[in-house]
């Protein structure tokens, strides 16, 4: 599977575990996949542009970068995965902090809007041919068989070599 499909498949994953969460009051927790959802699924589009950030904020700065100031997507996802961003962190360090049900269906919610929006990005970049752009032709090498000439091509990327 393609990494950016194992992106989008993590996202649907974190998505249906933060809804199970909020069914079982789980707010906090809830908060924190649904956050993972849009994280995995920034991750599918930016890993389609060659980007492979560690850190949520390198994710965050690339989001912005990348692909809001490049027309890839609205500037409205950048700010709800910014907030949501920062919501996660409370959920997720802050010991006093308890979310509530509304916080919790607010940021799944975005989750939802966000994969649907991603998706549809991966598609329009798809249907461009943008991908084949991260590709580096280097070379055509004909080898010579009894029957005539096979042509393999060579093309290189950030994950190596690609038989094109």
């Amino acid at each position: 599977m393609p990494e950016h499909e194992d992106y989008i498949y993590r996202a649907e994953e974190a998505l249906a575990s933060a809804r199970m969460f909020c069914d079982n009051r789980m707010f906090n927790s809830a908060i924190s996949e649904a956050y993972y959802s849009m994280f995995y699924s920034v991750r599918a589009l930016l890993s389609l542009k060659n980007f492979h950030p560690k850190k949520h904020r390198g994710v965050l700065r690339l989001l912005g970068k990348e692909l809001v100031s490049k027309g890839y997507i609205e500037e409205v996802y950048g700010k709800i995965f910014a907030k949501d961003m920062e919501l996660r962190k409370k959920a997720d360090y802050d010991i006093s902090f308890k979310a509530s049900r509304k916080e919790a269906e607010s940021v799944i919610d975005d989750a939802e809007r966000f994969l649907e929006r991603i998706r549809k990005a991966i598609e329009a970049l798809k249907g461009k041919g943008e991908l084949r752009k991260n590709f580096s032709l280097c070379w055509v090498v004909s080898l010579l068989f009894d029957w005539g000439c096979v042509f393999i091509l060579f093309g290189f990327c950030s994950r190596g070599l690609v038989f094109l």
